[in-house]
């Protein structure tokens, strides 16, 4: 995945392939969709570059040791579970997908797994 702003750029800008599988044939058929640009307004990366980051042992925060341990031991006893066919093999906990901390609380409201791109609409000179 790669964001472009795209709000303001008169240019354009390259599309890479990375082939992962050598002496395999690519190949994009005509009218095959190479990939999807969306718009974004302004710099949606902004506050990445400013982004306070620092390094930190996990023991040094006593409360992050404590849920972490609270949900290593959760995810042990579901694989444990899981092993001897308590669970569905796709019965995984989805926490982060619903957006619940190791407790089971939700954390992020807004969380979003998938975003629905927007529709395109062609000009009538495109058709």
């Amino acid at each position: 995945m790669a964001l472009v702003e795209s709000d303001w750029i008169s240019m354009s800008f390259t599309m890479n392939w990375k082939i992962m599988t050598p002496g395999v044939p690519v190949r994009f058929d005509f009218g095959m969709p190479l990939f999807q640009a969306i718009p974004l307004a302004g710099n949606v990366c902004a506050d990445l570059e400013r982004a306070a980051v620092s390094y930190q042992k996990l023991s040094e925060d006593p409360e992050m040791t404590r849920l972490y341990e609270e949900w290593h031991l959760s995810r042990k006893q579901f694989h444990e579970e899981k092993a001897r066919g308590e669970v569905r093999a796709d019965g995984w906990q989805k926490d982060y997908f619903q957006g619940r901390d190791a407790t089971g609380r939700e954390a992020a409201p807004d969380h979003r797994t998938k975003v629905k791109p927007p529709e395109v609409r062609f000009s009538p000179q495109t058709r």
